[in-house]
């Protein structure tokens, strides 16, 4: 199975785009967040960024569990890092994605 990594930052229109393509990248996307931790994840960073420990502490998984799955989030695209000093924190990398689990929430 091809591992496709998600270039979600690049904003490419679907004009250059084959819905070939867009249906891969969609797939894709779904994938990443169709799994009940990312997306619980996923639904604590749409507020602001954080850190491993903050994401510890909203959610009831332990550290190891919560990097694993951002871990995943990342190679997806769908979450990138800073560093500041020792800490590390996680945003979604683009406002769509953000929108789009908004509307996923808000309809269940």
């Amino acid at each position: 199975m091809n591992q496709i990594i998600l270039n979600i930052e690049k904003s490419e229109t679907s004009e250059n785009l084959t819905e070939s393509d867009i249906i891969r990248r969609t797939t894709d996307i779904f994938k990443a967040i169709g799994h009940e931790g990312r997306l619980k994840i996923l639904y604590n960073l749409i507020q602001s960024e954080k850190t491993v420990s903050m994401l510890e502490r909203a959610l009831p998984y332990k550290q190891a569990a919560i990097s694993q799955q951002l871990a995943r989030l990342r190679f997806s695209g769908i979450v990138n890092c800073r560093r500041e000093g020792k800490m590390i924190y996680y945003k979604i990398t683009n406002e769509k994605i953000s929108h789009l689990l908004a509307t996923i929430r808000d309809k269940f």
